[in-house]
């Protein structure tokens, strides 16, 4: 096999063969990638920090050797790659704009733990919130904010992946976000 490829096309189906020139030469014509979430990030306002585009640089290039089947050959390589990498920071953009939310009920519930100031009132507001989040989220939620576990605990004694633990506490809190709101709607209402 020669060093140059006729499409980009040939290209990807050398790299997805498993070929090591093309793989390479691949990876070279790829390089573009943190330039291109560098300048979605600015196209968005850059609300990305540098650490948080190399994690995007690092989805988009997992979804991409993912997908190289899906390369039809229709656009430059170049052009392709792109359109993941604006997909990979509107999510990304979203995951932080959700992050955000959950660390404010994140500070919300440590302020309804048994020893704060707020009693337990607040505790039992969120007790009763948490039964209609249910399930393992539940349980994760009342072990890091009542028992003041750590995630790495929260793991061991459930004996799941770290991942998973906070997969399912993150997604809780939303619930649980979602079901204090509409809670403290309800009560201004009939007030």
């Amino acid at each position: 096999m020669t060093d140059t490829f006729a499409s980009d096309l040939e290209l990807v189906r050398a790299a997805r063969d498993g070929h090591p020139r093309a793989i390479e030469a691949l990876t070279q014509r790829l390089a573009i990638l943190p330039a291109c979430v560098r300048n979605q990030n600015a196209n968005n306002g850059r609300r990305l920090q540098r650490d948080e585009e190399e994690d995007v640089v690092q989805n988009v290039a997992v979804s991409l050797w993912r997908k190289l089947d899906a390369f039809d050959g229709r656009a430059p390589l170049e052009t392709w790659a792109y359109g993941f990498v604006c997909i990979e920071v509107l999510r990304a953009l979203d995951r932080k704009a959700r992050r955000a939310r959950v660390l404010s009920i994140d500070d919300e519930l440590d302020a309804a733990a048994p020893e704060a100031a707020h009693g337990a009132d607040a505790r039992e507001s969120v007790e009763l919130a948490l039964e209609h989040v249910a399930g393992a989220g539940a349980e994760i939620v009342r072990l890091k904010h009542f028992q003041e576990l750590t995630f790495e605990e929260i793991a061991a004694r459930r004996r799941e992946p770290l991942n998973t633990i906070k997969t399912r506490y993150y997604r809780a809190l939303e619930r649980l976000r979602s079901v204090l709101h509409s809670a403290f709607e309800e009560r201004h209402e009939r007030a």
